[in-house]
């Protein structure tokens, strides 16, 4: 495995190989990082939260999971989460798809903002209570 060099201040070296995939595997191995147990894994997260919506918008999150910035850019994150999803739920897999934006962390907030600065996007209160959650399909 390739590792990782860098040059710190007061002319100390730091050096990483195995230990940065440590932080990618805590995401889908919560237990690593926290002897608790309160943590959920990603792939749990991410069933949780498209089982959660209501059914009409369930397909369409499946079709769209989208990964960027941090350790969700290291090289097979996408595919790990894929993998993992499928063990839970298996009826996913041929709808299931996951993209990898490798692209940086300023970009991530930049499109972040220019999304949220889009007053077409937001959905105002009264919006919500006229219309429901159907709402989220027509923005």
């Amino acid at each position: 495995m390739n590792g990782w060099k860098d040059e710190i201040p007061e002319l100390q070296q730091a050096s990483c190989s195995f230990e940065r995939f440590l932080c990618t595997e805590s995401l889908f191995n919560p237990s690593l990082g926290s002897s608790y147990g309160i943590f959920k894994s990603l792939q749990d997260m991410v069933v949780q939260s498209i089982e959660n919506l209501d059914s009409s918008l369930q397909q369409v999150m499946i079709q769209n999971i989208c990964l960027g910035g941090g350790n969700l850019t290291t090289r097979g994150c996408a595919f790990r989460l894929f993998e993992e999803v499928i063990k839970s739920k298996p009826k996913w897999r041929d709808d299931l798809i996951i993209q990898d934006q490798v692209v940086s962390a300023k970009q991530m907030w930049k499109r972040g903002c220019l999304l949220g600065s889009s007053s077409n996007t937001w959905i105002t209160k009264a919006e919500f209570e006229e219309r429901g959650d159907q709402i989220l399909l027509q923005k």
